[in-house]
């Protein structure tokens, strides 16, 4: 079922921010389609934030009791801090309160939605999943998880599109079913518990060694499969430099290029030696002679011939065998009477096509295989010394390429430090791709040798607690669930991807920033991570595409939107983000607004609410609200929802922790 959230409003007071209170909807009663929240550096902008993520995902429980203080006006305070944030729930209104109570060091909420108030965090059962710690710094966003969205040693991208299409239910449901067994397995009662327990321990045992190993491995795949792509990449921006200074690298060109051709020359000549030691003819004189001499003495005794059975019946009038055993009245019998099961049709054609294929391979001379087996193999040592000779000169002619252009000297030692990373890493990861099967479960490295131990002590508790059936009806059930979630995260990614890039295409037209893959983490095009302003446009356009995409409509909550951009990509992502979400809450600086809000967000909506947040100190300011209409002045802060006044403020930072 679609669910819509949106902000309505908050209030704070008591914490080291000023007093404030925010009313983000219209005169319709609706939310505005895109809220500016300008606050100077020093006000408490991050605190805000902070402060919202905290009430909108009941994470302050888990704070210590300094860090709870901390946000309090002054060491001193003792006034309770209150945080009151309003939503929208598919048009009902829910609220949660939260109260830090410093001279405790203790957070506490309430919540109201429908039916009144209750005690605790307690946020409606169809938003949950959305309303927690893990998930709130999807649509509260800052720089920092821009970066943590790039990040080879995270899975965050992977969370967000799991919990926003929800396909990790499928996920939870194979968990649910191995639980089911696991319950019933425990259930059962049998005349060997202590070796049942036993079975169970071992189990356990080996989940929690293959989950710490599976994570360690795709861990590492993910940072090859990087590494391989910087290398990639850089080895080509190494080319171009080389490139650019044709005249200067003329002859470094030309070793490349030689250098090129011998190594395709050295595989030919792999090839056809290897070809020729699948002969046994060619390994050596004597396997040839041998050969020949096998066919030979097939012709001396005329077989596979009609002679064949002459030969038997030759044999029975010879006074012994060729074996050297007597040959009686009743040995010659038998042998007439079991001639006719030797030789028969397809006996001859065998030994005909072996006669042939003797003729074709070794011919009359069996000497001269193995001499063209030793040209084979000289030529091959000839080629491999030349390509390595071809090798030095081109390394000592890049040597000279980098003294002559740093660019060149830059691209080599980041190449050498990269061929180095991804040595040790692709060294580190054969360890899971171990068999060694033996010793303790804490010792085994090898991932499919623990998932076979796995499932054959999965089988054996199975039997040995009557559940075996279920057990095979639980594993295939798993098997489809997993199978439907890989199946549906790679074609969301896939879409993803495409639709992110469009919009990476169109905020960043000449910088050829590009997303290949999401796997776990956002990987770039050809490199490892971009610019800040280049990781927070692609952040944006991940993001912003998801929540358009998803039938859930989530608010899109950001600080500092435009500060690390340069200012055609201000304007760009100005124009697109009103287009991908049905509400807009930024936080911004004076210093933000230009491009980003007259040339970006006004070209696309009409829908725009301008609110200045500052201390009550600030005379200058103080005294050109006190005009304005609609302005709140608490103890010492003041809060101003005026556009005019909003255009006219020009103050970036203030002398005060924020």
């Amino acid at each position: 079922m679609a669910i819509e959230i949106k902000l309505m409003g908050w209030s704070a007071k008591g914490f080291r921010c000023p007093d404030h209170h925010v009313d983000l909807v219209n005169q319709n009663n609706e939310p505005h389609h895109v809220s500016l929240i300008q606050m100077p550096n020093g006000t408490g902008k991050t605190t805000t934030k902070d402060l919202l993520r905290l009430t909108l995902s009941g994470g302050a429980v888990n704070l210590r009791p300094q860090e709870i203080r901390s946000f309090g006006k002054d060491d001193e305070s003792f006034v309770p801090g209150v945080m009151e944030v309003r939503i929208l729930v598919d048009k009902k209104v829910a609220t949660f309160i939260m109260t830090f109570d410093y001279s405790q060091g203790k957070a506490s909420y309430k919540t109201t939605y429908k039916s009144g108030q209750s005690s605790g965090f307690a946020p409606p059962k169809e938003i949950k999943n959305f309303l927690n710690p893990q998930f709130i710094n999807y649509f509260i966003l800052d720089g920092e998880l821009a970066e943590q969205l790039l990040k080879d040693d995270q899975a965050a991208a992977q969370d967000v599109i799991d919990a926003l299409f929800q396909v990790d239910s499928l996920k939870r449901i194979a968990a649910k079913v191995e639980d089911y067994w696991s319950e019933h397995a425990a259930g059962v009662t049998t005349k060997t518990q202590q070796g049942v327990n036993r079975q169970k321990n071992r189990i356990d045992d080996i989940k929690s060694r293959l989950k710490t190993l599976e994570e360690e491995c795709k861990s590492l795949d993910e940072k090859i499969a990087g590494l391989r792509a910087e290398l990639t990449s850089k080895k080509l921006e190494h080319q171009s430099a080389i490139e650019k200074n044709k005249n200067q690298n003329a002859d470094l060109l030309n070793a490349q290029e030689k250098l090129h051709k011998l190594k395709n020359e050295q595989i030919q000549n792999t090839s056809q030696l290897l070809e020729l030691c699948a002969s046994p003819q060619n390994l050596s004189g004597i396997f040839a002679s041998s050969i020949l001499n096998l066919k030979r003495g097939l012709d001396r005794v005329k077989l596979p011939e009609a002679a064949a059975r002459e030969f038997f019946e030759e044999l029975c009038d010879e006074p012994e065998c060729i074996c050297g055993r007597e040959i009686n009245p009743e040995v010659a019998n038998t042998i007439r009477a079991k001639a006719s099961q030797y030789l028969g049709s397809d006996d001859v054609s065998l030994l005909n096509s072996l006669k042939t294929s003797v003729d074709e391979a070794v011919g009359t001379d069996p000497l001269i295989h193995s001499l063209e087996l030793s040209n084979k193999v000289e030529e091959l040592t000839d080629k491999v010394r030349s390509v390595n000779e071809a090798r030095t000169l081109v390394e000592e002619l890049m040597r000279r390429a980098s003294q002559i252009d740093p660019k060149v000297k830059e691209a080599q030692e980041k190449i050498e430090a990269l061929t180095g990373e991804l040595k040790v890493a692709e060294l580190n990861r054969e360890k899971y791709d171990s068999d060694e099967s033996g010793g303790a479960i804490s010792n085994i490295f090898g991932i499919r040798v623990l998932r076979e131990k796995l499932a054959e002590a999965e089988s054996e508790l199975a039997k040995s607690t009557g559940t075996l059936e279920i057990k095979q009806k639980t594993d295939l059930i798993k098997s489809i669930l997993m199978a439907a979630y890989d199946s549906s995260t790679k074609i969301i990614s896939s879409e993803l991807v495409e639709e992110t890039n469009q919009n990476l295409k169109q905020w960043l037209p000449n910088n050829n920033l590009q997303v290949e893959s999401i796997r776990g983490h956002l990987r770039l095009k050809g490199k490892e991570k971009g610019s800040v302003g280049e990781n927070l446009s692609v952040a944006y356009g991940f993001l912003s595409t998801l929540f358009n995409r998803t039938n859930h409509s989530l608010p899109f909550i950001v600080d500092s939107p435009a500060g690390a951009l340069d200012l055609p990509v201000r304007e760009n992502i100005g124009k697109t983000i009103p287009n991908l979400t049905k509400q807009f809450v930024t936080f911004v600086i004076s210093s933000e607004r230009q491009k980003f809000i007259d040339d970006g967000l006004q070209k696309v909506t009409k829908d725009i609410q301008y609110v200045t947040i500052f201390r009550k100190r600030i005379s200058k300011y103080l005294e050109l609200a006190s005009s304005v209409k609609d302005v709140i002045v608490t103890e010492d802060g003041v809060m101003v929802d005026d556009k005019r006044f909003f255009e006219g403020f020009d103050l970036t930072k203030e002398e005060e922790r924020g």
